[in-house]
Formats: structure tokens, C-alpha cells, sequence
């Protein structure tokens, strides 16, 4: 009987421990699965902690290394120069060995040569599509009163514009001869300029091809145009759009030569200041934009 009683006890006791066991090891599994889980948490939040630190450090540098620089020319409404970030190298400091020369002849004298026939040229490619417009809305207006006079208007404009055709070449040819000058004979200083003028150089050859464009459509399709009264307003139009693309291209090439008699929106060491219309729109571009229209009607004349 005591016998018994003593392995009933033993199974209790052993029964009590299995189930005992059951419980705990579970519960301590379970632990072990959450104490991981939580320091791999712990570390996931530590890194990513450390990356955002990282990532702010390195904004701060950026933001630390912005120079800002005070423009030379324009102020704000207190009389202060107006600051910007600077967005450019310095002026360069260039010497004599800096600027290549031929020996037939100095190079200041072939600059001045190459961009004197490209100015003539192209004041004469300005002027005339000027005078066209003028004699062929003329020459529109008179239909109905004089048909003959209105004729003959209209062929004058219409040979006014061959000669420009012939002008127009001419003036591309001296362009690319000039633009080659300027980088064989002053390297530096042209490096320097195409620096500065960067944002807008695609818009200087965009509007190149684009009054190429409209030339071309103006020119050959005047005979096509001329017969329907709709299409010849249409033919005007092309020419008013024709002299507006000219003078785009005229007071975007002004801004060349006034930023380099009055720079303006670079500081005192000619490091650009972030504003490209503070280059372009200088003190001399208004005034040197009214004289060459001016000058370009009287030399087309």
C-alpha cells in the first residue's frame, strides 16, 4: 500500500514538473524571441538614428561651404547691394603668355577686324527685313486704291529680301569666324564669358535656328502667299515675327559687350552671383539696345 502511495507521488511529482516545463520553456522561448527581437529593433532605430545624423551633417557642411557674394551693380531699396550666392569662378588674372598670337598680325587687330565685318553684316540683316515689312504692308494697304503701285511695292520687298538671303549667309560665315577668334586667339577670356553667359546660350542658338526658320518660310513662300488676301496677312506676320526674333538675338548678343563695359550681377572678383538677368539687364543694355536699332536702319538705309 505504501508502495503505492510512493509512486503516485513520484508520477504527481513528475507530472507536476512536465507540466511545469511545458509552461516555462515556452514562456522562456518566448522571451529569448522578444529580447531579440527587441535589440534588433534597438539596433535597426540606432542605425537609422545615425544615418538621419549622417545625412544632417552633411546638409550642414553644404549649407556652411555657401558663399554669398555682393552684386557691383545692383542694390535693393535701402541703397545695399544685393547679395547672392556665388555660382562661378573669379575673373581670371591672364598675362601675356595667356593670349595666342600670329605672326602676320597682332591679335587684337584680327579680333577687331573678324567682328567688325560680322557687325556690319549683321546690322544690314537686322535693317532690312525692317524696311520689308514696312513696304509690303505699304504695298497691302494700297491694293484697292493702286493695284499696279501695290505691285511694285511688293516686288521691291520681295528683292530687298534676296539681298538680305545673300547678307544673312554672310553674317553666319563672319559669326563662325569671329567665334573661332575668340577661342584660338583668347582662350581665357573666353572661357571666362561662356562662364558667365552659360544659362543663355542655348537660347542664343535657338534663336538662330529659329529666324533661319522663319527666313526661309518668308522668302520662298512669298509667291505662294501673295494670291490669297488671308495668307498674304499671314506672310506680314511672318515678317513682324522675323524682326522680333532679330532683335531677341541683337540685345542678347549686347549683353556681351555692355557686361564687359558695366558687369553687373557678378561681385568685385567677377564670380557670377546666381541672377543671370542681373548679367544681361546692366546699366548700358537699354541704351546700347535703343542706338544699334538706330544704327542698324540708318547703316540698312
Amino acid at each position: 500500500m505504501l508502495g503505492k502511495n510512493k509512486r503516485s507521488i513520484s508520477a504527481f511529482s513528475l507530472g507536476l514538473v512536465l507540466a511545469l516545463a511545458m509552461y516555462l520553456l515556452p514562456s522562456m522561448a518566448s522571451d529569448a524571441i522578444a529580447k531579440e527581437a527587441f535589440a534588433e529593433q534597438v539596433f535597426a532605430e540606432e542605425a537609422f538614428a545615425k544615418e538621419v545624423q549622417a545625412e544632417e551633417a552633411v546638409e550642414g557642411e553644404g549649407e556652411a561651404e555657401i558663399e554669398w557674394g555682393q552684386d557691383v551693380f545692383y542694390k535693393d531699396w535701402e541703397g545695399n547691394p544685393l547679395k547672392g550666392p556665388v555660382s562661378g569662378f573669379p575673373a581670371p588674372e591672364l598675362g601675356e603668355s595667356d593670349y595666342n598670337n600670329y605672326e602676320f598680325a597682332p591679335s587684337r587687330m584680327l579680333i577687331w577686324v573678324a567682328n567688325q565685318q560680322h557687325l556690319y553684316f549683321g546690322s544690314f540683316v537686322l535693317a532690312v527685313p525692317i524696311f520689308c515689312m514696312l513696304i509690303e504692308f505699304i504695298g497691302i494697304r494700297s491694293r484697292e486704291d493702286d493695284p499696279v503701285m501695290a505691285a511694285k511695292y511688293d516686288r521691291l520687298a520681295h528683292d530687298l529680301m534676296k539681298v538680305s538671303l545673300t547678307a544673312y549667309s554672310w553674317t553666319a560665315i563672319l559669326g563662325g569666324i569671329l567665334l573661332f577668334t575668340f577661342i584660338t586667339l583668347f582662350p581665357g577670356f573666353f572661357k571666362y564669358m561662356a562662364g558667365i553667359f552659360r544659362p543663355v546660350m542655348h537660347v542664343y542658338a535657338l534663336m538662330f535656328l529659329a529666324e533661319s526658320g522663319v527666313l526661309y518660310v518668308y522668302y520662298y513662300g512669298w509667291d505662294k502667299m501673295d494670291k490669297d488676301p488671308f495668307l498674304k496677312w499671314v506672310h506680314v506676320s511672318l515678317s513682324v515675327l522675323l524682326n522680333l526674333i532679330g532683335t531677341i538675338l541683337m540685345y542678347l548678343a549686347n549683353s556681351w559687350a555692355t557686361f564687359m563695359q558695366a558687369p553687373g550681377g557678378v561681385d568685385s572678383q567677377g564670380r557670377f552671383l546666381g541672377n543671370i538677368w542681373h548679367v544681361i539687364h546692366s546699366t548700358l543694355w537699354n541704351p546700347v539696345g535703343v542706338h544699334r536699332i538706330l544704327g542698324n536702319i540708318v547703316f540698312g538705309g
